[in-house]
């Protein structure tokens, strides 16, 4: 595992949703749990790692916060949120349950042999991505036939000794919706290495 660079710090990332109980219950499907300290009826905070959360947030509450109006995810570029799971098996299960809960598939199944993913929209528009890769992957980095896949995945960054680093707790970023001609540009924000 790699040294955090900031030890003792906490990632949020708030995201507006238009019926705040409906999204919850949608996230609990998908086997999130949520912080009762940091949930009421403006907010619900769905634990993604032990130190990244995202605020399921009322567009009243969100407006609260932001600066600038509020984007439709449904019309505009919003984010990819990427989170990992540690086995093939279970990004098929988060996804099904995704899809079982009112999500809508967003890319089927992206399978490079040493790492797999799957994206869905969920009720509000977000996009989100699981994926999994085997950890000897991610401690070797990227060999001659994988090098395309791990250069189009913002699930993957490289480490600061060269090595390919996978992102396994949350990943923001800029994604174009299905319609969109825009790609993934990526900004890791916890990386986690040789879990």
């Amino acid at each position: 595992m790699t040294t955090a660079a900031h030890p003792g710090r906490t990632l949020f990332v708030n995201m507006p949703v238009a019926d705040l109980e409906r999204s919850t219950a949608f996230f609990a499907a998908l086997g999130f749990s949520f912080d009762p300290n940091f949930t009421d009826e403006t907010a619900a905070c769905m634990l993604v790692g032990e130190q990244a959360s995202v605020m399921l947030l009322s567009h009243g509450k969100f407006a609260e916060f932001a600066k600038l109006p509020m984007a439709d995810p449904a019309t505009h570029t919003l984010a990819l949120y990427c989170f990992s799971v540690s086995s093939r098996e279970e990004v098929d299960a988060v996804a099904e349950a995704a899809l079982a809960a009112g999500g809508v598939e967003a890319d089927g199944l992206e399978d490079h042999g040493f790492m797999c993913s799957r994206s869905f929209f969920d009720l509000d528009g977000h996009g989100w991505q699981v994926m999994w890769m085997d950890p000897a992957a991610a401690q070797q980095g990227p060999g001659e036939s994988a090098s395309d896949a791990w250069a189009t995945c913002p699930c993957i960054e490289p480490g600061a000794d060269g090595a390919m680093t996978a992102v396994t707790t949350l990943t923001a970023a800029v994604i174009g919706h299905p319609s969109s001609e825009d790609r993934y540009t990526t900004s890791s924000i916890e990386s986690v290495a040789n879990a």
